[in-house]
């Protein structure tokens, strides 16, 4: 395993962070039985991604060592890797009192937090990853089993937020070849590992290099007395430290109570459509859009005191590295650090060419991060030797940034062109609605993330996920729904404007 791969597989060895999960809604067209979908429908799919994806094969010998090593058994029980859940087990009840969508959509909430609090098991001899379906009620007409969420858990040594797009494109090629509910694979719950190598580590696929100016900071930081780090301002960390930021409560661990906190919200497509016009017109981007967005929603309900906020965002440096591509399940994420005070403390003309401004200046800085190998904060991880010690020194201490952001794009799981005869044919049995990408709780990370993805031509949807008693308020829950209420009130400002004067790129 790589430094970042170890940091990974260190930090679930710890408790410190569980599942990561990327989600996607499924519409089964085929037939699959009266009682709906069960385990095996899903095998020979499964095997599939497998052989597609051969990081789904390793298991991890030594994760709560200094020298953790990806180790493949022979062979996988696809058993161990699917659930089907009961959706009434969820303790959300079909009454006349809910809506269908708000009934899927809570029934979803639970599934999700359940994904990422489930430890990974056996992780020398099983692979830690693991689908969990969770089938919706037949309504309007629609047999059992014919509409479901495939709720893809993962270690994040095992993949970034992207990979689990990778991995829903592999298993809706697979599932739409394996329809047949008599398949023998259907029956057979072993699946062979596969004798294609694992795709190297980043620091081995790219060079990440670390000029010494970009070291000595956090190796002084670290090693010298407080007083004199703080006469030179040098810290143990690449983040902004700025006075009075927001940080939610200390770092802490509680295995007995550690816990994820989930809210999601869903905006349509045309909302998506002119959001992204919008900032064509201001020669910006989606992603620091957002930034802004959830500083005004967080300047709305964190608690009075704090004036600043500090960002961390996930950079894809897929593009640069050319062994490492969009489709492959790797470990290929960075962080971009920016320091935002809080709306209403500084002269801003919110909505106005203030806060373009202040968005153009992030999207330059989020590409200015995307372009290079070089000095990127996980290439640091080169000269860390005690990962154990490292994440256990964060408890107690402040937390280094106030959120994060993931944003991973738009998911198109269509195939290439030169298969599209064929692939219009197996759409007709199975194809992909919304997705959902999801974080756990983050122990020593940022007490609250903000988790994007939009299914291409389709809606986007934000998951806003947290350390329950991390957030240092009264009333977390209450808390979540306020900041992506004020979140949509704003986003869909911003999309009627944008379709209101729309602009050709």
């Amino acid at each position: 395993a790589g430094p970042n791969e170890r940091r990974c597989v260190m930090r679930n060895a710890l408790g410190y962070y569980g599942g990561l999960v990327v989600a996607a809604k499924y519409v089964l067209h085929d037939p699959v039985g009266s009682q709906g979908v069960e385990a095996e429908t899903f095998f020979p799919a499964l095997r599939h991604c497998v052989a597609v994806h051969p990081i789904l094969s390793a298991a991890i010998a030594g994760a709560a060592t200094e020298a953790p090593q990806f180790v493949r058994p022979k062979a996988l029980d696809l058993r161990d890797h699917v659930e089907v859940l009961d959706p009434e087990s969820l303790g959300v009840e079909d009454t006349d009192d809910i809506d269908s969508v708000t009934l899927v959509n809570e029934r979803l909430k639970k599934a999700l937090i359940q994904a990422h609090d489930q430890p990974f098991k056996d992780c020398e001899t099983i692979p830690p990853w693991r689908i969990v379906v969770l089938p919706e009620p037949p309504w309007w007409g629609r047999s059992p089993g014919e509409t479901f969420w495939v709720i893809f858990t993962y270690s994040h040594s095992h993949g970034d937020g992207k990979s689990g797009l990778a991995f829903h494109k592999a298993f809706l090629h697979g599932l739409q070849q394996s329809t047949d509910p008599t398949s023998d694979d259907r029956q057979d719950h072993l699946c062979t590992t596969p004798t294609v190598p694992l795709l190297p580590p980043i620091e081995e696929a790219a060079d990440l290099a670390i000029s010494w100016s970009y070291l000595l900071g956090p190796l002084l930081g670290a090693h010298l007395p407080g007083f004199i780090s703080s006469w030179f301002n040098l810290r143990a960390s690449v983040t902004p430290d700025p006075p009075d930021m927001w940080r939610g409560e200390p770092a802490s661990y509680d295995p007995n109570n550690f816990r994820t906190g989930v809210e999601l919200a869903t905006f349509h497509d045309w909302i998506v459509a002119g959001a992204v016009a919008a900032c064509r017109a201001h020669g910006t981007k989606l992603t620091a859009l957002l930034h802004q967005l959830i500083i005004c929603a967080l300047s709305d309900n964190v608690p009075d005191g704090s004036t600043n906020f500090v960002a961390q965002t996930a950079v894809d440096l897929r593009r640069l590295i050319p062994a490492l591509g969009d489709n492959d399940m790797a470990v290929c994420a960075t962080g971009d650090y920016e320091m935002f005070p809080r709306s209403g403390l500084v002269e801003t003309d919110y909505f106005g060419e203030g806060m373009w401004a202040a968005t153009r200046k992030t999207s330059a800085s989020l590409a200015t991060c995307a372009g290079t190998l070089q000095d990127q904060p996980i290439g640091l991880l080169h000269y860390l030797s005690n990962y154990r010690a490292y994440m256990e020194s964060k408890l107690g201490q402040p937390r280094d940034s106030s959120y994060e952001l993931s944003n991973i794009m738009s998911f198109d799981p269509t195939p290439s062109r030169n298969v599209a005869e064929t692939a219009n044919e197996q759409q007709r049995r199975c194809e992909i609605g919304r997705v959902v990408f999801s974080q756990p709780a983050n122990a020593v990370g940022s007490p609250i993330s903000f988790n994007f993805v939009t299914r291409e031509g389709g809606d986007l949807v934000v998951t806003l996920c947290w350390q329950l008693g991390a957030l240092g308020v009264e009333n977390e829950v209450e808390f979540a729904r306020d900041v992506l209420e004020r979140f949509n009130l704003d986003l869909a400002m911003i999309a009627a404007d944008g379709h209101a004067d729309p602009v050709t790129p």
